[in-house]
């Protein structure tokens, strides 16, 4: 390693915990948001900007020669909206999720990012979309794996695949409920086990309803009256 990685303990963890190992776990960076907190305050970004950036190009090259051209532009849309964020770790943590899910189910990391694509045409505001969608993946591989990047396809396809001709609600208002829910999930969890028995219920109760308007009053019923409410 060169540059301000070689004098900067916090950032060498960093890089090797969560960005630059093969073997990394989904909840490894989710446990080390304050050490990344800690490097980059040390302004240490540019190194760790530039290991993030090979994982990005790794995983854009997968998809490209999987030959889902649908996949591939919902990646690169998806990246370009995680780079425009606040906050490095945004896109640190995103880039994270997808190499995890490249690396042990290709075909679930496809299904997200061409589902992603093939419903921004249902959307009039696709960077806040694409901002709910790479929140929600970003949670769920974190806390769930492949296993979670699975249920959120599932959840995902069954919003999708509503009937909607005679609803009060479109698809993209139920799919950017979704994806805010599956946020809460993840977040408001005591740990990835709970984590990914909520997300089975969620989709679980999806499945269950035939309209838009019934999924939607199903999210409502889901989260209760108490906005801090899981399942």
């Amino acid at each position: 390693m060169a540059g301000p990685v070689k004098n900067n303990p916090y950032l060498q963890q960093v890089l090797f915990q969560n960005l630059s190992s093969a073997n990394v776990q989904p909840d490894q960076l989710k446990n080390s948001s304050n050490l990344i907190s800690s490097a980059y305050s040390a302004k240490a970004g540019i190194a760790t900007i530039s290991a993030n950036g090979a994982k990005i190009n790794n995983v854009s090259t997968a998809i490209r020669q999987s030959g889902d051209a649908q996949a591939y532009e919902g990646f690169q849309k998806a990246v370009a909206q995680a780079s425009s964020g606040d906050t490095p770790l945004d896109l640190i943590r995103f880039s994270t999720s997808t190499d995890y899910v490249a690396r042990n189910d290709a075909q679930a990391l496809n299904q997200s990012f061409s589902s992603m694509a093939d419903s921004l045409s249902a959307t009039e505001d696709n960077a806040n979309f694409i901002s709910a969608f790479n929140s929600a993946f970003t949670s769920t591989v974190e806390q769930g794996g492949t296993e979670g990047a699975r249920l959120f396809n599932e959840g995902m396809s069954a919003v999708k695949d509503a009937d909607y001709s005679s609803s009060a609600v479109d698809q993209s208002q139920n799919l950017q409920k979704y994806f805010s829910l599956v946020n809460k999930i993840n977040t408001n969890s005591n740990s990835s086990e709970d984590a990914t028995s909520y997300l089975k219920d969620l989709v679980r109760g999806i499945n269950v309803g035939d309209s838009g308007d019934e999924i939607w009053q199903f999210f409502d019923d889901f989260t209760g009256p108490d906005p801090d409410q899981i399942g």
